[in-house]
């Protein structure tokens, strides 16, 4: 769960992100709330996104709702449930672009960058966590 509520380092890890920041981040009725800010780019692309973040670590999920950008709708759900080996995670994501050009400009790559920014995370936690002995 904290690779993936480590906004702040999305710049170094997930592909197509330039920066990230929390512009908000508090408590409320036990669940992390944060405010953040993500700007990508992506070809001639290049936009910002204002997310609201919960999470709650009690029951091992994360929710992002879009607020702001380019999307109509941006929602997805992290479910992170511990394992023997690590943890296992099942991430949703549904989202609507707000102009038909943009959305048939990515139609065609959204399920492969999508993949590739689920990859980063893996592979990122892998970096963090994962014994150094192993790879040696």
């Amino acid at each position: 769960m904290d690779v993936a509520l480590d906004v702040e380092r999305y710049g170094e890890f997930v592909p197509y992100c330039e920066s990230c920041s929390i512009r908000e981040n508090s408590v409320r009725k036990g669940k992390q709330v944060m405010l953040a800010a993500m700007s990508v780019g992506v070809s001639i692309f290049n936009e910002t996104f204002v997310s609201r973040v919960i999470a709650d670590r009690e029951n091992g999920t994360i929710k992002v709702t879009g607020l702001d950008g380019p999307l109509n709708a941006l929602v997805n759900t992290w479910h992170i449930t511990p394992t023997v080996e690590g943890s296992l995670v099942d991430f949703e994501v549904s989202f609507e672009f707000k102009s038909r050009i943009l959305a048939t400009l990515a139609s065609s790559r959204v399920e492969g960058v999508c993949e590739k920014i689920l990859n980063a995370f893996i592979a990122r936690a892998h970096s963090l966590y994962c014994d150094d002995q192993e790879t040696a």
